[in-house]
């Protein structure tokens, strides 16, 4: 089988919702954000509206296309026969590549993005580790690869700051580089959606194990279901966070609620002996992961509240 696997071509397919849903609710709080800066505070031309296009171009590419440079990667770290180590090098490489220019691109257009590298470089070794040590599917790399893929909404938002004239003009490669305001301007309603799409993903790293790779061990399933209860108390908390439209909240309710069941049933279901293969497993995780995402983006489009940013 690993020798019939193609390194250009992911088959992982339940991490396609992780790698391109956050950039989709970042780009809708990236566009909230522009759209809330005053237009005397906008910058013009690479330092306004079409800067800000094309960083967020940059950080989608070099996002989804590092997935993909991941992947290869880690068949290459794995390969247990040179064959699947030779058939790995050219997919690494032209996909680290790609991705490599896409982050330079964005880091020139936005140098304060290169503040991120604080929280990105860490998960991407944690994963990368994991892997290297032949535990790709180990509980901190999923952790690790969710959380990553959770911050991509907070940076898709800085973004939309980015093209601002207080950080066009305030932050540059000889100025303010490693500055945090940029990331203390983000609204709370921001790292809501964040939190939302974080817990959730986390969430179903373990459920997924309580279905495949743990299936029947009941302290992974206590486990599993304890983390959803908490998720659960934690999104109804978050009606507190001032901003967070009712809708949002709501929706987000429904869909760690319908989570938190399907901890139980679905694996009850299995001990019962219903089938449930890894691609069913996948597919009915398909509406709650676009729930999420409808609310992270409700979020963006009814946010109604201040920005206030200072760059000094």
């Amino acid at each position: 089988m690993a020798m019939r696997m193609n390194p250009w071509v992911p088959n992982q397919h339940g991490a396609w919702p992780m790698v391109t849903i956050p950039p989709l609710v970042g780009l809708f709080w990236c566009l909230k954000i522009w759209d809330s800066v005053s237009p005397v505070d906008r910058g013009d031309g690479l330092h306004g509206t079409a800067g800000m296009v094309l960083a967020f171009l940059a950080v989608t590419v070099a996002w989804v296309v590092g997935y993909l440079a991941f992947f290869a990667g880690g068949i290459l770290m794995r390969a247990r026969n040179a064959t699947m180590r030779r058939r790995a090098v050219a997919p690494t490489a032209v996909y680290g590549a790609v991705a490599g220019v896409a982050a330079a691109l964005a880091l020139v257009l936005q140098p304060h993005l290169l503040w991120w590298s604080f929280v990105f470089l860490p998960l991407v070794g944690v994963a990368v580790y994991e892997t290297w040590r032949g535990t790709p599917r180990s509980l901190a790399s999923g952790v690790a690869t969710t959380a990553a893929s959770a911050f991509v909404v907070p940076v898709a938002a800085t973004i939309g700051l980015g093209a601002s004239l207080p950080v066009s003009g305030g932050v540059t490669w000889t100025s303010n580089l490693f500055t945090a305001a940029v990331v203390d301007a983000l609204p709370p309603a921001v790292w809501v959606s964040f939190l939302w799409l974080l817990l959730y993903t986390v969430g179903t790293v373990l459920y997924v194990k309580t279905m495949i790779r743990q299936k029947g061990d009941r302290a992974w399933l206590l486990g599993s279901q304890i983390f959803h209860l908490a998720a659960v108390v934690l999104v109804v908390a978050t009606v507190a966070v001032r901003y967070v439209h009712w809708a949002a909240w709501a929706v987000a309710v429904v869909v760690f609620v319908a989570a938190l069941w399907r901890s139980r049933a679905v694996p009850a279901s299995a001990a019962a002996g219903t089938p449930w293969p890894p691609k069913k497993v996948g597919i009915r995780e398909i509406p709650l992961h676009a729930g999420v995402a409808v609310a992270g983006i409700m979020a963006a489009l009814f946010y109604d509240g201040p920005l206030i940013l200072f760059i000094g």
